[in-house]
């Protein structure tokens, strides 16, 4: 027994490249979920002294260098976490600011289902209270034609700080924008005016061929055609609308309107295996180069073109590394390692934006990626091989179609369910349908509209690739219609999505029988339960709505304002309709005022009037009006300032206590709050 273990132990350490990236991430996510911010010196520290280490166990050959490697690797993701954060260094406001003029360079423009939304850099704003600021990002409602990237505007606008997060321990929004360089939010209250034109550049040419691409695309097809054609041309989805796109999500095909893997394969095998193709129906040319060479080459040249287009999306980088490594190998006679290309491109990424780790897309872009690798040697066995019919071949691109689907499926269903607290059960049904249709049919003529655009040519291989889309959105359609098509679950804890985190990955990096312990931590992690589910009391973080647990089921304030909030809140506690208390005439409430009573302890709502203490006789008070408080000091007290500075509120009743959480409390004292 101690010697088969330690024949796997010698095996997983000849395999220690690929758990490089894991035992960064692990550094990387104990610096985040630290209260408070580190002293930049002390997360250096420990990186230069396993690092110093580390090169003694090499030169002296100890047996401890690949174990000093991964410690190494923790410290690493430590300290370029905290030098990433250092380095950024986003500003940001306190509070709405009312009407500014400002003045900024666009950068970015996305086609919003209404309007537009733009970013400004270079930003100068004319109120001498406001510091300098980094980037801003506006909605615009108004006349925006001829807008282009690179160009100086001016404009009137209302700016926002990053809101914090809406649920306790939910999606923070404030840490996204700290490192995207965002320090606000906000939107324009006139009419948009360019000042200066842009100059032309390398960096602008990619983004205005990409608006342009947008535009063309929706100047030929109709919505919600134009909308997926540019999420999966160019992955601007945004101007599909929430029902439209929830058809998309509920049928379990959301990923094909994300620049991932499969739309780099996609680009990558129709640049390389035409080139061949065309090479060898050519015997001059047959003769004299190497055909697999330069399609690789060529390949490598549309798939750095095509990341570019796209703007570079975490999911697009780690494909568009991955093939780019696999296309170095074929030009350079190597073999290539899909599992170390895979570590190889996280630890890039990991490195430069350790950020995103903490990212949906790169998480399930990764476990998905390892799970098929991991898993390809089963799934070969059910492949004919050694065929050249073609109906054999047919049948193993549909076999291939359904175990990827489940794989990834399954690899990535926690990781879903733990970010927007759903399942598709009918996914893989989708996509046996809406693979191939875009493998073969939307995604051929996409880049053939890519490649006649310049010419003015593109109008038909546009429409071709429209009714394709079609297609596939009749099909999302009716299977998002059918019985149990979506259902909503409770998130785990965080703790439990690190155990599923570690088990996933340890069971696919794994080579030896040593995976199936990792099972063990995944198991857990299945069942740990989110302590924050299930509050009694929501309270919005300007006071605009708030809801209160009435029979299992929240039951909202208002329908009106706060939509953005109130979405998250049905969303992340799986509320199948919203229900107001003017629906249900609950006696004790009004659209001013709530008394709310559970085990004896009494909470009192109110945005209007007085409130006679006396007679509600409250455990607590939650003052959403701007008037004080005129009860007996000692009766607690939350009013708007409080809620302004620590985001919105959750409220638990219990026999013993009353447990308060704020939303924004939890990293209250990092720099992205």
């Amino acid at each position: 027994m101690t010697g088969k273990l330690k024949e796997y132990l010698q095996k997983e350490f000849e395999n220690y490249f690929a758990w490089i990236p894991v035992f960064l991430s692990f550094g990387i996510l104990i610096y985040f979920v630290l209260p408070k911010e580190p002293q930049l010196y002390l997360s250096l520290a420990p990186s230069a002294i396993l690092f110093i280490v580390l090169v003694i166990s090499f030169f002296k050959k100890f047996d401890l260098f690949k174990v000093s490697l991964l410690m190494f690797c923790i410290t690493l993701g430590f300290s370029s976490a905290s030098l990433r954060t250092s380095v950024v260094g986003t500003k940001t406001i306190e509070k709405e600011t009312g009407k500014v003029w400002v003045k900024g360079k666009v950068t970015q423009i996305q086609h919003m289902q209404v309007g537009k939304r733009i970013l400004l850099s270079e930003v100068k704003i004319y109120d001498k209270s406001i510091n300098k600021l980094n980037n801003i990002r506006l909605s615009i409602r108004t006349k925006s034609e001829g807008l282009s990237i690179g160009d100086t505007v001016k404009l009137a606008a209302v700016l926002l700080p990053p809101p914090k997060p809406i649920t306790p321990h939910g999606y923070d929004f404030s840490r996204y924008a700290y490192f995207k360089n965002l320090s606000t939010i906000g939107y324009a209250v006139n009419k948009i005016r360019v000042v200066e034109k842009s100059e032309s550049s390398l960096g602008n040419f990619f983004v205005n061929l990409r608006n342009k691409v947008i535009e063309k695309v929706k100047a030929n097809l109709p919505e919600p055609m134009a909308g997926i054609a540019n999420g999966i041309l160019v992955g601007d989805s945004s101007s599909i609308s929430k029902t439209d796109y929830d058809i998309v999500r509920i049928s379990g095909i959301a990923h094909l309107l994300a620049i991932s893997g499969m739309h780099m394969v996609v680009v990558v095998a129709i640049l390389f295996i035409s080139t061949r193709f065309l090479i060898l129906r050519s015997e001059y040319l047959a003769l004299r180069i190497d055909a697999k060479k330069v399609a690789a080459i060529v390949a490598l040249i549309g798939s750095t073109l095509y990341l570019l287009l796209t703007l570079a999306p975490v999911s697009a980088q780690r494909a568009y590394i991955m093939s780019s490594i696999i296309l170095l190998a074929i030009i350079s006679d190597h073999n290539s390692s899909a599992l170390r290309a895979v570590a190889i491109a996280a630890i890039i990424i990991l490195i430069i934006t350790p950020e995103e780790v903490l990212s949906p897309s790169l998480q399930m872009s990764f476990v998905a990626s390892l799970a098929l690798i991991s898993s390809f040697g089963f799934f070969n066995k059910f492949l004919i091989k050694n065929s050249d019919k073609r109906y054999i071949k047919l049948f193993n691109y549909f076999i291939s179609i359904i175990f990827s689907t489940l794989i990834a499926g399954l690899a990535t269903a926690p990781f879903i369910i733990y970010h927007f607290n759903q399942f598709s059960p009918y996914s893989v049904l989708t996509n046996l349908i809406a693979i191939p249709i875009n493998d073969f049919w939307v995604m051929p003529f996409g880049l053939l509209s890519l490649i006649l655009m310049p010419l003015g040519a593109e109008q038909i291989p546009i429409t071709l690739m429209g009714y394709g889309i079609s297609l596939i959105f009749k099909v999302a359609s009716i299977i998002s219609a059918l019985p149990y098509s979506s259902f909503s679950i409770p998130s785990f804890s965080n703790i439990g999505i690190f155990l599923i985190y570690l088990g996933s990955i340890g069971l696919f990096v794994s080579v030896t029988h040593l995976r199936f312990i990792f099972v063990i931590p995944l198991l857990i992690g299945l069942f740990t339960k989110n302590p924050y589910l299930d509050p009694d009391i929501l309270i919005e973080s300007n006071g605009k709505i708030f809801a209160i647990r009435v029979g299992g089921e929240l039951i909202f304030s208002s329908k009106q304002g706060a939509k953005f909030t109130r979405e998250a809140w049905k969303q992340a506690y799986m509320q199948k309709e919203v229900k107001t208390l003017k629906q249900l005439q609950i006696p004790a409430c009004t659209l001013d005022s709530c008394l709310y009573n559970k085990h004896g302890k009494n909470i009192f709502i109110y945005s209007k009037g007085s409130i006679n203490c006396s007679s509600v006789n409250p455990d607590l008070i939650i003052n959403l009006s701007e008037e004080p408080v005129k009860c007996d000091p000692k009766t607690k007290s939350i009013g708007l300032p409080e809620l302004k500075r620590g985001g919105s509120l959750a409220i638990w009743l219990t026999e013993n206590n009353i447990k308060i959480i704020h939303s924004g409390s939890v990293h209250k004292l990092r720099p992205w709050h």
